[in-house]
């Protein structure tokens, strides 16, 4: 169990929600970019679910600079 302290936190307005932390293994994942591309294995990310992230992403900075909601369409 993550301490809630480290939880995350979603601002919608005045309105703070702490959400729990997903636990993880950084280490692992970055291990992983390493095998495949020393030795052209598998990444530990399939690149469609990455392009996703990015897309969040990109949407949630743009989001944050305008102050509009960004849709998300289909991939």
């Amino acid at each position: 169990m993550i301490d809630p302290a480290d939880w995350g936190v979603i601002v919608v307005g005045e309105q703070r929600t702490p959400v729990p932390s997903a636990p993880g293994d950084y280490r692992a994942f970055y291990v992983g970019v390493r095998d495949a591309l020393r030795d052209g294995g598998a990444p530990p990310v399939p690149a469609r679910e990455a392009v996703e992230v990015l897309r969040v992403l990109d949407a949630a900075r743009t989001s944050a600079r305008t102050r509009q909601v960004v849709a998300l369409d289909g991939p």
